[in-house]
């Protein structure tokens, strides 16, 4: 009987030992999983630091270049604004305007974009100025600005002079979104929607430009499968123009798509000025593997009459 008892107690001791060991693990695992969060938020905080610091360093690189190239200008200013859209070429003036630092008898100033070229004429306080026609769709862009005197000829070229996305303020804008269902049949290749697409239209900010015809348009990998022309909806009280505005249109067919083939639904417009825009509202895709992907990519493209693409891009 002794012996068994001392067996016991042994055992009891053992587990007893084995319990003390295991809560001090587990005292021990939360201290270090605390420590690890906080050397965890540590680093998150450096991190940002880090950042910070980037950016800041970032500026003053900014600001140092910048004036730099103040000093090595040959100008001490340098200011434009865009005016009036001309339809008969598709421009816009640039009305630019420059004071060099030094001022000389017989100097003459040009300036060059792109294929257009255009004189300075002098004015006041030692500016001059040129209009020059601008193209609406211009990307990387800068003038190029020729200043000549009785003794030497330089060029600047105006890289702080910006005729970017132009189009964004002279032309009328679109968007659309889709909501609801798509619903596939993988037996008979049928896309069963059941949805409606919101349409939100704009006229451009700075000039008479607007949507003449809209319409919502399905394809896929093979081409346009259904055309529906909703211009007569998003006229509203204008006769012949498209002007700021929202439509909800109904969106319930079934489409033949192949396994494996893309659906689109775009909205398509037609502006005053020849512009056709389409936006990418619906992207289905039915993979072979059986799996369903709905992408809303919000894709714009700009056309011009010719069908070339000007702009695509979100």
């Amino acid at each position: 009987m002794k012996t068994k008892t001392l067996k016991g107690g042994a055992q009891i001791f053992v587990t007893a030992v084995l319990a003390i060991f295991a809560i001090c693990s587990l005292i021990k695992f939360g201290s270090l999983n605390e420590q690890i969060k906080n050397l965890q938020f540590l680093n998150d905080q450096l991190i940002a630091k880090i950042d910070e610091q980037n950016g800041a360093i970032a500026e003053i690189h900014a600001n140092v270049d910048e004036q730099l190239r103040k000093q090595a200008s040959l100008f001490s200013s340098i200011d434009y604004r865009y005016e009036e859209y001309c339809e008969e070429n598709d421009t816009i003036n640039m009305i630019l305007t420059v004071i060099p630092k030094t001022l000389v008898p017989d100097m003459h100033l040009q300036v060059v974009l792109e294929d257009q070229t255009a004189v300075f004429v002098p004015g006041e306080n030692g500016a001059f100025s040129a209009v020059i026609p601008t193209k609406i769709f211009s990307e990387g862009v800068h003038p190029l600005v020729i200043l000549e005197t009785p003794t030497e000829k330089k060029t600047e070229l105006l890289d702080s002079v910006k005729t970017d996305f132009l189009w964004i303020d002279y032309l009328p804008d679109l968007f659309a979104d889709m909501e609801g269902s798509a619903n596939y049949d993988q037996v008979n290749n049928r896309l069963k929607m059941v949805a409606s697409l919101k349409v939100e239209y704009k006229s451009a900010k700075k000039m008479d430009a607007h949507f003449v015809e809209m319409s919502i348009v399905a394809k896929t990998n093979h081409g346009e499968i259904s055309r529906e022309d909703i211009t007569s909806h998003v006229k509203g009280g204008a006769k012949d123009k498209i002007v700021n505005g929202t439509y909800t249109a109904p969106f319930n067919d079934t489409y033949h798509v192949v396994l494996g083939e893309d659906f689109y639904v775009y909205l398509v417009a037609k502006d005053s000025l020849g512009y056709t825009h389409e936006y990418l509202a619906y992207h289905w895709l039915r993979n072979t593997n059986d799996s369903t992907q709905e992408l809303i990519e919000g894709v714009k493209t700009i056309y011009d009459t010719d069908g070339t693409i000007l702009y695509r891009g979100k």
